[in-house]
């Protein structure tokens, strides 16, 4: 994300704008059309939601939904519509009088990559074009959008009125079912879960837009070809009592390259526990004084470790694996909580 600086016009009225598209206090662009960002900022100056006049150059490409004030802060709530390039302005009413102008670019993506989705959590989330996931597993990436290299970044539109088309589709060929979510432990996007029992090159479709395809080959293999469990563990020394923490497992094969959605057996303390989706990422809070044992199984493969907490849930759907996650994501942590909107649906579609 780029912090966007706002520009300060009209008697010293000053304002710096920040979206909801990610963590960071900064202004993502370029948008994706059908996206529906809200923009949010305390200016220098209060003046009340029926003072102000917030309106879009061009209207073909983004237009405001509302504009209101929380406390000190305005918020302002665009939907994105085609692609272009234009400005939001901000003006006194009555008045041609300009207080604030920003940069509006809208893209269409010419190309997608996934990220497995513990990898998420890293600070740094390394991007699969082709991934391979495993016979009997499910494995979920987020879809990163990207057009001549820049990210381009979206939401799903929030409008009361929306119909079930938000996320776009995802289509697949016979032997691979592909899906769309547009949430997984706790963090919003456009996620794809992909499941086959066919081992082989699979090739899906992402139409996140109305006229743009982008296509991914997804290599499947079966268990067997995994030859490496390998634990990912969080940083318990670091950690605060009761703080949420994960136990991850990462799969690899002969050639140590990293396979997604490995169908995994957990066992904790004696006892086989149910992890859904044979998930790879296991939830647990962190209690100093309770350890407990963890064995994850596949085949003739058997890898053991301590943990200290208790565990709450798992991953569900996560596809692989992950070596740690950032701290300046706590709230995202929450992993197995999919909540989906109302107003958005997941699609999936096949194609023979």
């Amino acid at each position: 994300m780029l912090l966007a600086l706002g520009l300060l016009l009209g008697c010293g009225y000053e304002l710096e704008l920040q979206d909801d598209l990610g963590p960071s206090p900064e202004l993502h662009q370029p948008w994706l059309p059908g996206s529906a960002p809200v923009l949010t900022g305390t200016p220098n100056r209060r003046r009340s939601e029926d003072r102000l006049t917030v309106e879009v150059a061009d209207p073909s490409v983004a237009e405001v939904r509302s504009v209101t004030f929380e406390g000190k802060e305005l918020q302002i709530a665009l939907q994105t519509l085609a692609p272009g390039k234009t400005e939001l302005m901000i003006r006194a009413e009555g008045s041609d009088r300009l207080l604030h102008q920003e940069p509006i670019e809208v893209r269409n993506p010419d190309d997608v990559s996934l990220i497995p989705a513990p990898d998420v959590f890293q600070e740094k989330s390394p991007r699969v074009r082709e991934p391979t996931i495993v016979v009997g597993g499910t494995a979920s990436f987020l879809a990163q959008l990207t057009a001549d290299d820049t990210v381009v970044y979206g939401n799903v539109s929030s409008n009361d009125d929306s119909s079930t088309d938000d996320l776009g589709e995802v289509q697949a060929r016979e032997g691979m079912a592909a899906s769309l979510t547009d949430a997984l432990a706790g963090v919003e996007g456009r996620w794809v879960v992909l499941e086959t029992d066919v081992q082989g090159d699979h090739p899906i479709t992402l139409e996140p837009v109305d006229g743009v395809e982008l296509d991914v080959v997804v290599h499947a293999v079966m268990p067997a070809a995994i030859a490496e469990l390998r634990w990912a563990k969080a940083d318990e020394e670091n950690a605060e009592p009761e703080q949420s923490l994960q136990l991850a497992v990462r799969a690899f094969d002969a050639y140590d390259e990293e396979l997604y959605g490995a169908p995994l057996e957990w066992e904790i303390d004696g006892k086989i526990t149910e992890v859904r989706g044979g998930a790879q990422v296991l939830h647990y809070e962190y209690l100093p004084s309770k350890t407990k044992t963890a064995i994850v199984r596949l085949n003739d493969l058997e890898i053991e470790t301590e943990f200290h907490g208790r565990v709450i849930d798992s991953d569900y759907a996560c596809g692989c694996t992950s070596a740690g996650w950032s701290s300046s994501w706590p709230m995202l942590l929450v992993l197995g909580a999919v909540r989906r909107r109302r107003h958005t649906a997941a699609r999936a579609l096949t194609r023979r």
